[in-house]
């Protein structure tokens, strides 16, 4: 069954490894109408956004059982661009706040978990997970693992797997039955002139809904034309945009690289200081630029590698591996719409061969399973933490003071705990710092720490303020704290539902994994790794804060305890 299906480049994925898909849902009419055309299950038109609507699909399934329940939910909230542009009709007045589509993601996890099919798969845009901290995504995982699946998520560039075109995904994948899931291998790369460089060349036209086709020259090429030996030596949906003649002219002066500031200014209709990426000539030896919604309204991000035009319908479907067989409902702008939102079907495929293959293997031990040991290691993690915290209870959650305490003066590299202790004993809350404490500390020291002391007598004086509202965390900035420093205190400190990307926390997430997360891809691979380890709901920013201590104590960059460390069993690299 495939959510949020749109025109079918899940379902048709999906069907392409060996999967049937006998029941499609969607609320975009024209999409719905080139799904019936090209797949022989029902697509209904139902808007998830409704419980109710929601109800009737589970109550319609019954008990028939399903294999697998796949779906992207639409993605405008969390992608940046979508983010922006939400934030601006708000403003505007044109849209209210809310958007009922934040919440799809939901509908589709309700099914799931009332149908209880054997694997599910769900697609989304990279922010859904890196935009929000990982929160809706560590949500899901969490719910589909105490409803007894094993939960698998990652970012897949879709490049790797025979896509011509940047393109990365969030794929979240769950197997009901414990099943050894593993990720596709990459793939041999195809480049634009590999995948389109067989259809009929416009020679300034914009083509024509049936043009005759040529010899295809790659095995890209043969593949798309699979298919077609029915219907005739062929093109379908081979047009374009008209392009205006200024247009034509700065097409003609761009090269692959060149951008949008370098053309002469008369062919600049748009301001530069604000697009300074408008134009964009794709390079038959690279990969294409992502193919999303917005080429439905202008295709100025995907101008033809060597002639003066934007991409046809039938390239930019190819871009995105749909067969030239595939046919698309509606006007022009319609069908550019529906290719923009789609999955690529082979990035799709290559997914759901591994699902069929986890789900036809023998199913793995409980012990061995992946979501027994992540609960092995935060409970490892928690069990530790209750020692240190007795110790160092500025580390840890609880106090917000300790902690902010604890922040500013760890700087001080040579007795820190000490000063911190220290201080703490001595003030024990905000409202009780004065300079003659702040001495009183700093001269027990032989090493006196009189800027961190100073530092933290700012802080305390705007933490103290009647009109601070702590909740808001604007403070942070006038405390004088760095990015860094706050990043701590909103999630230890506030507890905010957030993922704590420390130089300590991605150097034990990544030894323990066995991976290079903490020198490579940080804040992508890196934050999706620590984000599956803190997992969501009370224990988060305690199991956050301890991997950020782990990492200051024991999991030193030189010389690491691995004797002493709770997690010495479980780790790749101990």
């Amino acid at each position: 069954m495939d959510l949020f299906s749109g025109c079918g480049g899940l379902s048709l994925g999906l069907e392409d490894a060996g999967y049937r898909v006998v029941l499609a849902v969607d609320h975009d009419p024209w999409a719905l109408e080139s799904h019936r055309h090209n797949f022989a299950g029902p697509a209904l038109d139902l808007d998830l956004s409704d419980p109710e609507r929601v109800e009737s699909l589970v109550g319609l399934l019954g008990d028939v059982p399903i294999d697998l329940i796949a779906g992207g939910p639409p993605c405008q909230p969390f992608s940046r661009a979508g983010r922006s542009k939400i934030r601006s009709l708000v403003e505007s007045g044109v849209r209210e706040a809310q958007d009922h589509r934040e919440n799809l993601w939901r509908a589709y996890l309700d099914v799931v978990k009332s149908v209880r099919p054997k694997a599910a798969l769900m697609e989304n845009v990279p922010d859904m997970a890196l935009g929000d901290d990982l929160a809706v995504l560590r949500y899901m995982a969490a719910e589909l693992e105490r409803g007894g699946y094993e939960v698998h998520f990652a970012l897949l560039d879709a490049w790797r797997y025979g896509v011509p075109q940047h393109r990365q995904r969030l794929i979240l994948v769950a197997l009901r039955d414990g099943g050894s899931f593993g990720w596709p291998k990459e793939m041999g790369r195809v480049t634009l002139r590999d995948a389109i460089g067989d259809l009929p060349h416009l020679r300034g036209g914009v083509g024509e809904p049936e043009m005759r086709a040529r010899k295809p020259k790659t095995p890209f090429q043969a593949r798309a034309r699979d298919g077609m030996e029915d219907h005739g030596n062929v093109v379908w949906d081979h047009v374009t945009r008209p392009v205006r003649e200024d247009d034509r002219e700065a097409f003609e002066l761009m090269t692959a690289g060149m951008k949008y500031t370098d053309l002469p200014k008369k062919y600049r209709r748009y301001r530069d200081d604000i697009f300074t990426d408008k134009y964009n000539r794709l390079d038959w030896k690279g990969l294409g630029r992502s193919i999303t919604a917005h080429i439905a309204k202008d295709g100025y991000w995907y101008i033809h590698p060597s002639e003066a035009r934007t991409l046809t319908v039938r390239e930019a479907a190819r871009v995105q591996t749909f067969p030239d067989r595939f046919r698309f409902s509606g006007t022009r702008s319609h069908t550019f719409r529906q290719i923009g939102n789609a999955v690529p079907p082979r990035l799709a495929e290559v997914i759901a061969n591994e699902i069929l293959k986890a789900s036809r293997s023998e199913s793995v031990p409980v012990r061995q399973r992946h979501s027994r040991q992540l609960m092995k290691i935060r409970s490892r993690l928690l069990k530790w933490s209750r020692k240190d915290a007795v110790a160092r209870p500025w580390r840890y959650p609880g106090d917000l003071w300790a902690v902010l305490t604890g922040v500013v003066l760890s700087a001080k590299s040579r007795d820190a705990g000490d000063v911190i202790a220290a201080t703490l004993d001595a003030m024990t809350e905000p409202r009780r710092v004065t300079a003659a404490r702040l001495r009183g500390v700093s001269e027990s020291f032989d090493d006196r720490p009189k800027k961190q002391l100073a530092r933290l007598e700012k802080a305390s004086k705007v933490l103290s303020r009647k009109s601070t509202d702590i909740e808001d965390g604007g403070w942070l900035k006038l405390a004088g704290l760095t990015s860094h420093e706050a990043a701590v205190i909103r999630t230890v400190g506030l507890r905010e539902d957030a993922i704590l990307t420390t130089t300590q926390s991605l150097r034990v997430a990544a030894r323990v994994t066995g991976t290079e997360v903490d020198r490579k891809n940080r804040l992508s691979d890196g934050k999706m790794i620590l984000g599956r380890i803190v997992g969501s709901g009370d224990d988060a920013s305690v199991v956050n804060a301890t991997l950020h201590a782990l990492g200051t104590e024991i999991c030193t960059a030189a010389d690491p305890g691995c004797d002493s460390c709770p997690l010495g069993d479980v780790c790749a690299s101990a």
